[in-house]
């Protein structure tokens, strides 16, 4: 008896272990052969591949604003820059009787850096010259364009975007402490009501302005919507020494301008040729 269960669980693990037994081509002695599918795998596909280079562009009315120079020693050196409206804190603006400019500063809040932080950047502003609502920012070539001229330079500061650190801090530039004629334009611009009494008469007066960096080393992102950049007219009347604050908003066109080069890279003699 004893030798019969033997026998059995003997069985039984056979049977257990060689059904579990992979089957490489189970089915296939069922099918027809005129059902099997044969395939071969064969690829001599060629592949033409090409380094193309972008060209200058710009962006409209983002939430951040580039500024700065960074050369990579791969990807080549990238330039970025903005142009901005200001417009008026309210309507029929007064600066009251003998009006005079203390200074005009502009504001500009920093979000975050590309780059060295304490890199040294010469910032300019420029006016602009073109009513920036004229154009066809679907069909003008933006790289034809020419906002601004030398003529139109205000002011040129060495800066530190992040001199402190600060990654919440702003930068502010004196536009007339070294420019007396602009003071002496805004001053006579200002003392004229009428240049004030709305927005539109205002911008076909201050049309905007162009900032840009001329040394390399780090590219700052600048949050124009932010309520701590903006323009301030510091002056003094007859009353009072105060201030007035031109705001950047919605409202306010907002042009991005980024400018990439290739040329000291080491695929610059590749661009536009097939390898």
């Amino acid at each position: 008896m004893r030798n019969t269960k033997i026998f059995i669980l003997f069985f039984a693990l056979f049977y257990v272990f060689t059904s579990c037994k992979k089957e490489e081509k189970m089915g296939l002695e069922v099918l027809p052969q005129s059902e099997i599918i044969k395939s071969q795998f064969y690829d001599k596909t060629e592949i033409q591949s090409f380094i193309v280079a972008t060209d200058t562009f710009k962006i409209k009315n983002l939430s951040k604003s580039l500024i700065g120079e960074y050369e990579d020693p791969i990807f080549g050196t990238n330039k970025a820059g903005f142009i901005t409206q200001i417009n008026l804190s309210k309507e029929d603006v007064d600066f009251g009787e003998n009006f005079e400019i203390d200074s005009i500063v502009f504001y500009l809040s920093l979000d975050r850096i590309f780059g060295d932080s304490i890199a040294e950047q010469e910032l300019e502003i420029y006016e602009i010259n073109k009513d920036l609502e004229d154009i066809d920012y679907k069909e003008d070539d933006f790289n034809d364009l020419e906002f601004y001229d030398n003529d139109g330079l205000i002011v040129s500061k060495n800066i530190v975007f992040f001199e402190n650190e600060d990654f919440n801090d702003s930068i502010a530039i004196n536009m007339t402490d070294e420019n007396p004629e602009f003071k002496e334009k805004m001053q006579i611009l200002f003392s004229d009501d009428t240049n004030l009494e709305n927005n539109e008469i205002f911008l076909e007066k201050i049309k905007g302005f162009y900032f840009k960096s001329t040394k390399t080393g780090v590219i700052a992102s600048v949050d124009l919507l932010n309520s701590f950049s903006c323009m301030t007219l510091f002056y003094k009347n007859s009353e009072d020494t105060t201030s007035h604050i031109f705001n950047i908003n919605e409202d306010c066109i907002r042009l991005n301008s980024y400018e990439r080069s290739y040329e000291n890279t080491d695929f610059f003699s590749q661009i536009d040729d097939t390898f």
